[in-house]
């Protein structure tokens, strides 16, 4: 038995569907959720939580693996959530679960992952603390390079499955590192600062050289930068971005509009901001000739120039 939490319209339960696997999804976005209905999926159209999960009769202490992709991180009630994977999880099952990392968040200093779905930026001392509170064991970890430094976890109950011998050397990274205390929240609040103070010197310097300027893909991370940094439409002309739902519309904020990939192309500009500095070797590989005309990509994170 499988459950997803933030099922989405159902790409990745497919696959244990056409396993005939037995799963449920959970996703409070009913027209999103009625996607995945229409695949054959088993979809709940509400919120992984506590209650919810009392319900799932042949789920509750039934379930092998509980799963979740960057969503986990957008709950603030994380005792709730806790209390609904124990409801289900079987006695040897594993809540698996990935969301950026704190620690890349940190040595990046990509300050952009802080945004309104972020409620959490996750190190693997905190959720190795709070799951400790419900008897579970933090018992493994994998760093992934989604989202510009992503950890996936693994939880399973207390005692009931070995810790993976590099857990115990990742956690003496981060006490290292200072994670566990004030002081590296400090350090980055202080580099956070300190880049912004650069970036923008680096695009005023542009501006000021009459250098056409323009933002490229209109992400949530987009909207971070925009508004830390204070870029405004006086400084950049427009946000280039192929979805659809976002083109004609205007960033949060700063109110720059955005326009499509097709314009970027027509109306090259001499810089260009990566927004979505992440996804840079997609992104270059699809622009190609703006650099044939001799095209400068920057992003504001000056440590992934």
């Amino acid at each position: 038995n499988v459950i997803e939490i933030g099922a989405n319209d159902g790409t990745f339960l497919k696959n244990f569907h056409i396993k005939n696997i037995v799963h449920c999804g959970f996703e409070p976005s009913k027209k999103i959720s009625q996607i995945a209905k229409s695949k054959g999926l088993n979809m709940i159209s509400e919120f992984f939580n506590e209650k919810n999960s009392e319900n799932l009769n042949k789920f509750r202490k039934n379930t092998d693996v509980v799963f979740a992709a960057n969503v986990i991180c957008h709950i603030p009630d994380l005792n709730d959530l806790i209390k609904g994977v124990d409801n289900v999880l079987s006695k040897k099952g594993v809540f698996i679960f990935e969301e950026p990392y704190l620690g890349s968040m940190f040595r990046k200093i990509s300050y952009d992952q802080i945004y309104d779905a972020h409620i959490y930026i996750f190190s693997l001392l905190s959720v190795r603390e709070i799951f400790k509170k419900y008897d579970f064991d933090l018992i493994d970890a994998y760093p992934q390079i989604t989202h510009g430094g992503s950890m996936r976890y693994v939880i399973a109950r207390k005692n009931e499955r070995p810790i993976s011998k590099k857990i115990n050397s990742m956690i003496t990274n981060e006490i290292f590192l200072k994670m566990n205390s004030l002081k590296s929240c400090i350090d980055f609040k202080n580099n956070c600062e300190t880049l912004r103070s650069k970036f923008i010197k680096q695009i005023l310097f542009y501006k000021n050289q009459n250098k056409k300027i323009c933002g490229y893909a209109a992400s949530a991370k987009s909207t971070t930068v925009l508004n830390y940094c204070k870029i405004t439409p006086e400084i950049i002309d427009f946000i280039a971005d192929s979805t659809e739902e976002k083109v004609g519309k205007f960033s949060p904020g700063m109110h720059i509009p955005i326009k499509t990939v097709e314009y970027f192309r027509k109306n090259m500009p001499d810089i260009a901001i990566l927004f979505s500095w992440n996804h840079k070797n997609e992104i270059f590989n699809k622009e190609k000739k703006f650099y044939d005309n001799a095209g400068k990509w920057i992003w504001h994170n000056k440590k992934n120039n």
